[in-house]
């Protein structure tokens, strides 16, 4: 996603990962906000899209119905119709654009060569800056790898089920999770046909707080689920969040839609319309082009609710060259790295692109979700001794000696 550094806590936060990554250091780090975010100008945000009420239905009392569709349909208007009048041209906003601007950059600085390094939306950035403007890149560094060729709609469902399917394994391999939570597959299937059947008003706010509810159906459960899995913490939590769920012990389900609907407030550090012009130039008009791989009925819903499939028609992102949905060739020596839990970006898009890239390399890292290097040190190291030598191997000792995730058993440990 496009996120956008917007003040001296943002920098803070970059100087901290600097001084953590080891890999970085004695390097010149270069931080490019894209067209339309942070400092650029214009901004390609949408002030208050995300708002709970408005987008996810946040409501002061559970008899209080909200109207989603129509909420969010006003409120992606707006801004849409906002941006039109002061003359912003949508379609100008794309992932070719934005290589190009990296490679202008390169130039502006006198940068004779460089690294290149993205995380998930990012690697799509690198992918096709390799692609388009290879000139000056030494190397490139991806992680978790958003490939050009693939349906990023169409595959959600079972990208999302496929990390779903490594958590039962894991689970039903480690005795104590097996004994303690039993097989979780048909937990979560029977809490997903219940909520479908009655959604659950659930109460985020304590008894000191003004009351605020969230309708919970299977699609809002799931979404919960699958939020879960991005971070090595989170997926630790997951087979307990799971189990009470399923045993109609709401408590941590209520914990974990606050923080993901009502805590993060109104204001997203997201630019919503670069992030619509993007989706909607590259991704909507090749939708199910092609066949796509199955998920279970049981994601039917979560699919129906995906926001691309109805706010794309409303959003005038144009329709990129068919080219932008051709893998992307490459001679740079890259290395791209993939969390086996990750449920956005799976491991197998990036073996999907690998041959595509002569000197391409890929690791998977037990026990991880999205964003490898922000997960485990043993990212770091990987990426150091890669960079030391882009041409060989790196030494990856201790991505062998990973192991899968420490499952939380009961509250205590919560």
């Amino acid at each position: 996603q496009p996120i956008y550094i917007d003040s001296i806590a943002d920098i803070d936060a970059w100087w901290a990962f600097i001084d953590g990554e080891p890999w970085l250091r004695g390097r010149r780090v270069v931080l490019l906000d894209q067209r339309g975010i942070g400092l650029s100008e214009p901004q390609l945000d949408c002030p208050g899209l995300y708002d709970p009420v408005t987008w996810n239905g946040v409501v002061p009392t559970p008899d209080l119905l909200p109207d989603l569709g129509a909420g969010q349909q006003a409120a992606l208007e707006r801004c849409r119709d906002r941006l039109l009048a002061a003359g912003i041209d949508l379609t100008a906003y794309n992932t070719r654009e934005n290589a190009a601007d990296v490679a202008d950059l390169r130039g502006a600085l006198e940068i004779p060569s460089w690294v290149v390094f993205g995380i998930s939306y990012g690697t799509r950035v690198g992918l096709t800056l390799l692609r388009d403007h290879p000139e000056g890149i030494s190397a490139a560094v991806l992680d978790s790898v958003l490939p050009l060729e693939v349906d990023f709609i169409g595959e959600s469902a079972a990208t999302f089920e496929g990390a779903l399917e490594r958590l039962y394994a894991d689970c039903r391999a480690d005795a104590a999770c097996q004994r303690t939570f039993g097989d979780l597959k048909p937990l979560l299937a029977e809490t997903v046909r219940r909520l479908d059947a009655a959604p659950l008003p659930l109460r985020l706010t304590g008894p000191n707080e003004g009351p605020q509810f969230l309708h919970v159906d299977g699609a809002t459960f799931l979404w919960l689920v699958f939020d879960s899995l991005y971070n090595w913490d989170t997926i630790e939590r997951l087979p307990f969040l799971i189990h009470r769920t399923a045993q109609q012990d709401y408590r941590w389900l209520a914990e974990k839609a606050r923080a993901s609907y009502l805590d993060s407030g109104p204001d997203s550090d997201f630019a919503e319309a670069m992030q619509f012009s993007v989706g909607c130039n590259e991704e909507y008009p090749f939708y199910a082009e092609q066949p796509l791989p199955k998920a279970s009925a049981l994601f039917d819903g979560w699919v129906e609710g995906d926001f691309y499939l109805w706010a794309c028609p409303l959003w005038p992102a144009g329709k990129a060259p068919a080219a932008e949905n051709q893998p992307a060739r490459s001679d740079v020596p890259t290395l791209l790295l993939s969390g086996d839990y990750d449920p956005i970006t799976p491991a197998g898009w990036a073996e999907r692109t690998l041959p595509f890239l002569t000197r391409g390399q890929h690791l998977v890292f037990r026990g991880i979700g999205h964003d490898v290097v922000d997960s485990t040190d043993c990212g770091g190291e990987v990426v150091a001794d890669f960079l030391a030598n882009p041409r060989r191997k790196p030494n990856s000792a201790c991505v062998a000696a990973l192991e899968p995730p420490y499952f939380i058993l009961d509250e205590a440990d919560w």
